[in-house]
């Protein structure tokens, strides 16, 4: 081990942060949020790499050095949990006909 590393691990299930420090072209860094997440750690492919599953479940191999712990666990929310605002429903005459009506 090389001194002053720090050893790190994370389990499955364990909320992280990933890191991604490069901006896009044009774009200034000013205004970059390098810390993207929350991602949910999926898989442990080796003491480095981890696969982890971000909000819209796509995966992502990553090496342990981009990841930092989330610690608040309510941060977790999928899109299929969700809620999905409901429409009103439309209401429509008692004969069953639609009017619509101008001015």
């Amino acid at each position: 081990m090389i001194k002053g590393a720090k050893t790190r691990n994370s389990e499955v299930n364990d909320l992280v942060y990933l890191y991604t420090p490069v901006a896009k072209p044009g774009l200034t860094r000013k205004f970059r949020h390098p810390w993207a997440g929350p991602f949910k750690v999926t898989k442990k492919l080796s003491e480095l790499n981890y696969e982890i599953l971000s909000l819209d479940d796509k995966k992502h191999v990553v090496h342990i050095n981009r990841l930092q712990r989330a610690y608040n666990q309510s941060l977790w929310r999928p899109k299929a949990e969700q809620k999905t605002r409901k429409r009103p429903a439309k209401h429509s005459d008692p004969d069953g006909e639609d009017e619509l009506k101008i001015g």
